[in-house]
């Protein structure tokens, strides 16, 4: 969680071009190293994904936090609090088509078709390992799909606050007639966006450990589409003002 500010300064100040870190020597590329998507599209097993996206006008106050504590308790009466991963991890899935960013992402100085050749063995193997429950070694397939619902980021606060959910109609309406009517009273401005699936992108720099990562979004617009929303509210107060 972050409050305060720092957020938008700071991403205000790298879009000015302002990095206290200087740029990498041409043909230095980040070290991508398990970043990888293997997973199905996640259907919502509650009735919508929603995508949210509030931003507090002004500074946030005590009326903002109320109205995010009220957002999420709505959802802390749901099944899973909203997650829209399954308790028991995703569906592990094939995707040819994903191949290739996979291999770019972990190329290094290896050739493309090398690194094509080992995103399609790495791919496959965890692929057997995960769909039958294998155990290799230490390696429990049950424990890393738990962890991977528990370690996915569908929930996060710098600022505003962000959602992906897996959520009924009816609390999604809730949640959207609260956030209209923050914003009427000048709380808020938000972007809300619904679809039936989830879409998660990884980062596991080791199966072996639970610091993985799993960011999700929505499968059909997620949050660039809630953006939308929220960019036409702040610039018809801009254009009020």
């Amino acid at each position: 969680m972050f409050s305060g500010g720092g957020m938008a300064w700071a991403e205000r100040q790298m879009k000015l071009g302002h990095f206290s870190v200087s740029p990498s020597p041409p043909g230095l590329h980040p070290d991508l190293a398990g970043l990888s998507c293997r997973y199905a599209p996640i259907r919502s097993e509650q009735g919508v994904v929603l995508s949210v996206i509030v931003l507090p006008l002004g500074e946030p106050d005590v009326d903002f936090s109320r109205l995010a504590a009220r957002l999420l308790a709505r959802l802390s009466r749901s099944d899973n609090e909203g997650r829209p991963v399954p308790a028991e991890g995703p569906t592990p899935a094939l995707d040819p088509r994903s191949f290739d960013l996979e291999a770019r992402a972990i190329r290094g100085e290896l050739s493309r078709a090398a690194a094509l050749a080992k995103t399609w063995v790495l791919a496959n193997f965890s692929w057997l390992v995960l769909r039958f429950r294998v155990r290799v070694g230490a390696f429990v397939p049950e424990h890393y799909l738990r962890q991977t619902a528990l370690n996915t980021d569908f929930r996060k606060f710098d600022d505003g606050l962000k959602l992906t959910v897996d959520c009924s109609l009816e609390t999604a309406d809730q949640i959207e007639h609260d956030l209209a009517a923050a914003h009427a009273r000048g709380i808020c401005v938000y972007g809300t966006h619904r679809q039936n699936q989830a879409l998660m992108t990884c980062l596991v720099p080791s199966p072996m450990r639970d610091d993985h990562v799993h960011f999700v979004d929505g499968a059909a617009g997620g949050y660039a589409s809630a953006a939308i929303m929220l960019k036409a509210q702040m610039e018809a107060i801009g254009s009020r003002q």
